[in-house]
């Protein structure tokens, strides 16, 4: 029973993320998310080669955002495969990092990632 509602609830709330962000371009977009008591960061990426075994990193702003804070990581369709991630809350922004732990370079092509932190 716990799981299914863990899976509904993950599921309701990637519809509802996917319902407010809005992204034009490279910049960010916050919306407060009432239902859910936070808030959703976007920032667009432009194309990005990662070579074999190493990471690239980036911040999303998130203004108010404290260190620890839980992060709901919402991303892109299209991830290369052997392409592994993670969010986690800084100082008024949202570290993101994506690795290749593959044998060979990929390439992330243009995309947006989004994050909701909840308060």
């Amino acid at each position: 029973m716990a799981v299914r509602r863990w899976l509904l609830f993950c599921g309701s709330l990637a519809a509802l993320l996917a319902a407010q962000t809005r992204v034009s371009g490279p910049r960010q977009v916050r919306d407060f998310v009432p239902m859910t008591g936070g808030y959703v960061y976007a920032q667009g990426l432009p194309a990005q080669n990662i070579s074999a075994g190493s990471c690239i990193e980036f911040a999303i702003a998130a203004p108010g955002a404290s260190f620890g804070q839980p992060v709901m990581p919402g991303w892109p369709p299209g991830l290369p495969d052997r392409t592994v991630g993670i969010m986690r809350a800084g100082l008024d922004s949202v570290l993101v990092r994506l690795c290749n732990v593959g044998s060979q370079p990929v390439t992330v092509p243009a995309s947006t990632f989004t994050a909701a932190l909840w308060r």
